[in-house]
């Protein structure tokens, strides 16, 4: 019996020393935490500052864990940041490009569209030039214009047969020898 009881005051001392010590003292450090916290006091860092053994190896593991990661962040943004703008660059590069290509079509284009303007008016005077030609020819006699029309170019001869009145160019056509006649005749039929 005496062993029973000895284990009996064993247990009843540890959980003496449990309910008595330990659990009031850890409710307590608990309580003050909570408290000061509320105080607007902040007590992990002042266990950084005063390095109490037990509460600054925790938070010093935890600010290590902290720092590598905001390290690996950092890192990686920055590769991030070097990425995007190799790419911004390569983008930049890419337009330059276009506007330099784009500028030399809008210069090709001015130089087309002056061109095509040009030959307009050259046309437009040589049709001018035409008409006038054409007046002559109809003031002139038939007979004496038949043998002009007949040295001249044959475009330059149909444009200002084409431009002379019927009645005129049936009477200067008929002075023409008949070969030249049907070679022009024809010649207004396709224009």
């Amino acid at each position: 019996m005496s062993q029973k009881n000895y284990e009996k005051d064993k247990t009843s001392k540890i959980q003496w020393f449990l309910f008595v010590i330990v659990i009031p003292v850890i409710f307590a450090i608990t309580l003050l935490f909570v408290v000061l916290s509320i105080a607007g006091i902040n007590v992990v860092d002042m266990a950084e500052k005063h390095n109490i053994p037990v509460v600054s190896a925790l938070v010093q593991g935890d600010e290590k864990t902290k720092t590598e990661k905001k390290d690996t962040q950092i890192s990686e943004l920055q590769e991030t940041v070097k990425n995007k703008e190799t790419s911004i660059k390569q983008l930049e590069t890419r337009v330059e490009s276009k506007e330099e290509k784009i500028a030399e079509l809008e210069q090709t284009i001015s130089e087309l569209t002056n061109q095509l303007n040009g030959q307009k008016e050259k046309q437009q005077n040589q049709e001018e030039k035409v008409k006038e030609v054409s007046l002559t020819f109809e003031e002139m006699d038939p007979e004496s214009a038949a043998p002009v029309i007949e040295n001249m170019n044959q475009e330059v001869a149909v444009k200002i047969l084409t431009e002379i009145p019927s009645e005129q160019r049936g009477a200067i056509l008929s002075a023409m020898a008949p070969e030249m006649a049907a070679s022009f005749t024809s010649e207004l039929l396709n224009n």
